[in-house]
């Protein structure tokens, strides 16, 4: 589970933050889209802005329907959001028979630490630095 709170911080972090934007933001009847309330926000990594995008529309339905809700199921969908992200960085986690989740980070020259032997093999055979 380490691995999840480690890599949890960054992947999570600016979901929690568009999370509070975005509340304060439908508090004042602005209900922009990312790119319309931050255009200078840098675009380039396309998970996180989809990611955020479908954060928002699961806390809007989940504000258009408060107080219909019979359990904490509708929660569900925003947990979703985040998990899905984490399979798109590469953080696969599998429930097991016994209860337990087996967490399975591929093997990349972005998981290995840096500086080893083994990452500037593997960097080399898979065409240098990504940049």
């Amino acid at each position: 589970m380490r691995v999840f709170h480690d890599v949890g911080i960054v992947i999570i972090e600016p979901l929690r933050i568009a999370s509070y934007l975005f509340g304060h933001l439908d508090g004042m009847n602005d209900t922009g889209t990312l790119c319309e309330v931050a255009p200078e926000l840098p675009t380039e990594d396309h998970a996180f802005v989809t990611a955020i995008g479908r954060l928002v529309d699961q806390l809007r339905t989940l504000w258009g329907t408060r107080g219909k809700w019979e359990s904490y199921n509708a929660l569900v969908d925003v947990r979703a959001v985040c998990f899905r992200l984490f399979e798109e960085f590469g953080l696969h986690a599998r429930p097991q028979p016994d209860g337990r989740a087996y967490i399975n980070v591929p093997f990349t020259a972005d998981t290995i630490p840096a500086g080893s032997a083994q990452v500037d093999l593997l960097r080399a055979r898979m065409g240098g630095y990504r940049s």
